[in-house]
């Protein structure tokens, strides 16, 4: 046999190759330039072969189509090394156009002139061709945009990592072992020697080529292949052994019995139809244990994941079962699950091993990704961005692809795999790389996008479950709130009906009182018999008679303030303005003056040497709280008594003190002084129309003033002194 008979099984081999790889992405332009490559390869190992064996044309013809196809070799070679396994940041539009501008002369010399090639003779071993001067000529381009190319998948190699470094070693070693030997043998040796007589082993040297590529197909998914390698295998093994079996038995019936061919023929036909896909099956199962064992064994895992998963009813297993399984069958290195939780309406950490939990949320930080997904329902592989960044609608969509690949780079996450349950995206699985530095397969994304569907019916029951659980647990503990919020308002009710009470009869007395008075005199003056009084006696019941209604117009008033204070809006009434504290208490003091010199008091208001600090208050409610505290000093103080009105600044506050010399408060009876209807025991006897609200209104005024305090200090049967501590404006 002629060994050179190799040479076509080379060149058949190439072309199946380069349509391969072509046929599996016709976009990606690694895969464009791999399949221009092996295509001319091919056509050179085969114009190799007719130079050897001119069937038809000659030799001579032969080889210069032999030469004409290195100029695409080395063009595709060198583009390959560009954009493999990413693109090259200088452009090519300057190497391509030197490229071109220095192979046209080159191409010129080869086929109209005898400097480059002057003849082909036959020898006892073989052609030989006789080489020109120039010859040196286009070997010159060719090896200096090898080196090119080799250089640039040196500096690529040790650029990338994982998967693209293997990828890169495996491509570099094949092309290495193929290029530099059949420079060697159709340059080196023809210029040193003047020999051509070897040109023949050149095509033989591209089995390194085919081997390296071959296992990192296998090894390493390049160009994401291998897949189609196994399954063209299984369709060619299950067709060859249908046919012959088929073959077989019509040889057999022919030669042995006398059946008619013919009709036996369809019967044959329908029994390979029906064989076919159980012996393809077989096929199928066994490459995937003997050539893919380990895809096989994570494969079988995770379809045993997914019916395992729907029949688990919590959580926290169902989360458990399927990041660990996932990561220990794949051997991955890290593995993480994000749930949507609609108590916070974000996405939050379920499960991570090898993540770190702030950089799984960075994922789903500004929604893009979650809003991607929810919408297209598509995972989302790192390796794939490229695409989608160069597909982008927009330039918006571009800018966030771009952030999300760098995102995905920064964290190590190399899928992402989005739950969806009711056309929402209800979680996302991020999956990080395989140990083993191997790429994900369409088979293992079909079968993650399997378990993703089963995993999102289980999570959603679960989550369901959950919730079922939560409220039968809690019923009781939320009948037992529900049983003392209604305990606590019937308290509260209770209060209030004794609040009103109080009201009722502290109201009725405070009110029957004045009005029995005005009663009483009115009805002496229907009878006439107060007209046979003295002028004077008959003032004095007049002048009583005004004092009483007075009373009663105050008690009415301070029933009406303590009722508006009540209000839960009281604070919005008040009308806060810039004021001048000691004008305030001037004006108390004017309005008080006569009546403590009635009652037999020294009423004094020492003022400030310099004006005071501005403050912030309401001016009538802090004027009516100041008057409430002076009469109050006069009402309870005994003849000739004194009450002291003093206003000063301390510490970053106006202070007003009201110090009398009265009948003081018990010490046991101060803390309910400032509640409503709230009045010291020895006050009742002293003044017996008190109505128990004007302290309540004071207090009421004050706590209603950001920051202004009341101070209350006394001592039974020495005196009290109320202080106003207000705030300075700054």
């Amino acid at each position: 046999m002629d060994i050179k008979i190799t040479i076509l099984i080379i060149s058949l081999i190439y072309f199946i190759i380069g349509g391969i790889v072509y046929s599996r992405n016709r976009k990606n332009l690694a895969n464009i330039s791999l399949a221009f490559f092996t295509y001319s390869t091919a056509l050179w190992a085969f114009s190799f072969y007719f130079y050897e064996h001119p069937y038809f044309l000659s030799s001579f013809i032969w080889i210069k189509i032999v030469y004409f196809f290195v100029f695409f070799i080395i063009f595709s070679l060198f583009y390959l090394s560009s954009v493999f396994p990413y693109k090259s940041s200088y452009s090519l539009s300057l190497p391509i156009l030197i490229y071109c501008l220095w192979s046209l002369p080159n191409i010129y010399l080869l086929f109209f002139t005898n400097l480059w090639i002057k003849d082909v003779v036959f020898q006892p071993s073989g052609y030989r061709t006789i080489l020109g001067p120039l010859y040196f000529s286009p070997n010159i381009l060719w090896s200096v945009f090898t080196a090119w190319a080799f250089y640039n998948l040196i500096k690529k190699h040790f650029k990338t990592k994982g998967v693209n470094n293997l990828q890169s070693r495996y491509a570099f070693l094949g092309i290495f072992l193929f290029v530099i030997p059949a420079v060697i043998v159709d340059a080196v040796l023809p210029l040193l020697t003047g020999n051509s007589g070897y040109f023949w082993l050149s095509p033989i040297f591209s089995f390194f080529f085919i081997g390296c590529t071959t296992y990192a197909i296998i090894r390493y998914r390049l160009m994401d292949i291998r897949i189609v390698i196994k399954k063209s295998a299984v369709y060619l093994i299950s067709f060859s052994l249908v046919s012959g079996l088929a073959l077989l038995i019509m040889f057999t019936v022919k030669e042995y019995t006398s059946f008619s061919t013919m009709v036996f023929g369809v019967g044959v036909v329908i029994l390979s139809l029906l064989i076919f896909d159980p012996v393809k099956a077989f096929f199928q199962k066994l490459a995937d244990k003997l050539m893919f064992r380990e895809v096989y064994t994570y494969q079988e895992a995770i379809k045993t994941l997914g019916s395992e998963v729907t029949r688990l009813i919590k959580l926290d297993k169902i989360i458990d079962l399927v990041v660990d399984t996932i990561k220990k069958t794949m051997r991955l290195d890290r593995a993480g699950i994000l749930l949507f939780s609609l108590k916070t309406s974000s996405f939050q950490v379920a499960k991570v091993i090898g993540f770190n939990q702030a950089n799984g949320i960075s994922l789903v930080r500004d929604n893009f990704l979650t809003l991607y997904l929810e919408k297209t329902k598509n995972l989302i592989v790192l390796e794939e961005l490229d695409f989608l960044i160069r597909d982008a609608a927009s330039q918006e969509e571009k800018a966030n692809f771009e952030k999300l690949k760098v995102n995905m780079k920064r964290i190590e996450a190399s899928l992402c795999l989005p739950l969806i349950s009711k056309n929402k995206l209800q979680g996302i699985i991020v999956l990080g790389a395989k140990v083993s530095g191997d790429a994900y397969t369409r088979e293992d994304l079909d079968l993650l996008e399997t378990l993703a569907n089963q995993a999102s019916v289980a999570i959603e029951n679960a989550i369901q479950y959950e919730e079922i659980q939560d409220l039968t647990g809690n019923l009781q503990q939320k009948v037992d709130e529900q049983v003392e919020e209604i305990r606590k308002k019937n308290i509260h009710l209770k209060k209030l009906l004794k609040m009103k009470g109080e009201f009722l009869d502290i109201a009725s007395h405070q009110l029957r009182t004045p009005v029995s008075v005005i009663l009483g005199t009115i009805s002496m003056f229907k009878d006439r018999s107060v007209l046979r009084m003295p002028e004077e006696t008959r003032e004095k019941f007049v002048d009583n008679i005004y004092k009483k209604a007075l009373k009663l117009r105050s008690i009415i008033e301070d029933i009406l303030t303590a009722s508006e204070m009540d209000a839960i809006n009281f604070e919005e009434r008040l009308n806060f303005e810039p004021t001048q504290i000691e004008d305030i208490t001037s004006e108390v003091y004017q309005d008080n003056i006569s009546d403590a010199e009635k009652s037999g008091l020294t009423l004094t208001y020492h003022k400030p040497d310099k004006k005071l600090p501005l403050v912030s208050i309401d001016r009538n409610y802090v004027k009516e709280a100041l008057t409430n505290i002076v009469t109050n000093a006069i009402q309870y103080t005994e003849e000739k008594g004194k009450v002291i009105i003093t206003t000063q600044e301390k510490g970053g506050s106006v202070i007003i003190k009201v110090q009398d010399t009265g009948i003081g408060i018990p010490k046991n009876e101060i803390e309910n002084l400032f509640k409503k209807f709230s009045r010291a025991s020895n006050a009742v006897n002293m003044h017996t129309d008190g109505s128990g609200l004007g302290l309540f209104i004071v207090k009421k005024i004050i706590d209603s003033h950001p920051g202004t305090k009341i101070f209350l200090e006394s001592e039974e049967g020495k005196g009290t002194s109320f202080s106003l501590s207000f705030p300075i404006i700054k």
